[in-house]
């Protein structure tokens, strides 16, 4: 009798085991799609066609709140706008 608890307890054990790395398998592939949704937002200040414009204030270059595209050959963007031509920089 004591034999027969204690092959049910090893086979809850293996059986915990097993669900634990289908969890583990699971966790991995869930933190992977987090990650990728972290990525920076589609704004033009994150593209790499976007061209930040500056002025020249007191003898200092200072970014202004616009740019254009190269891509898409966009005048006056801003740098939180988005369009179609973006990819990430």
């Amino acid at each position: 009798m004591l034999t027969q608890k204690v092959r049910d307890v090893l086979t809850e054990a293996k059986d915990l085991e097993k669900e634990n790395m289908e969890l583990k398998k699971t966790i991995e592939i869930l933190k992977v799609e987090v990650s990728s949704k972290r990525e920076k937002p589609q704004a033009c200040e994150y593209c790499k066609f976007f061209h930040q414009h500056y002025v020249l204030i007191d003898g200092e270059y200072r970014r202004i709140y616009a740019g254009h595209c190269v891509r898409g050959r966009i005048k006056d963007r801003r740098p939180d706008a988005t369009c179609d031509y973006f990819e990430m920089r």
